[in-house]
């Protein structure tokens, strides 16, 4: 995810930037597959749902995305909520689309920073 969809914006500043009109959240996720090859090591996935501003961690062959917000952010309101979503996928599969909903965080989140503890 996140907000790639920004109207009068060169920058990707969101809040403090009064040239930036609206930031609509995505539903496009990628990852680096092999962060040490060419940029074809890219992958895109789509993810269940549209977010920004979400955090995501690696447990062994699981990538897992928590929370994040599906709100439209605006410059004039600067106010976005957080969902409480979260979902998971085999990063081995490189070509399905296989999002697993796991158990909702429990409060919504969003700008956040996922932590794995082993």
């Amino acid at each position: 995810g996140g907000c790639s969809a920004l109207t009068g914006n060169s920058t990707c500043c969101i809040i403090d930037n009064t040239a930036v009109t609206a930031s609509t959240p995505s539903n496009l996720f990628q990852y680096l597959n092999d962060p040490f090859t060419a940029p074809e090591a890219w992958v895109s996935r789509v993810y269940p749902i549209s977010i920004g501003f979400s955090s995501s961690v690696v447990y062994k062959n699981r990538l897992f995305c928590f929370g994040g917000t599906a709100s439209v952010v605006t410059s004039a309101t600067k106010i976005a909520s957080g969902v409480v979503s979260s979902y998971s996928i085999d990063l081995k599969s490189l070509t399905e689309n296989n999002w697993e909903e796991i158990a909702d965080m429990p409060v919504g989140r969003y700008g956040h920073t996922a932590v794995l503890i082993q």
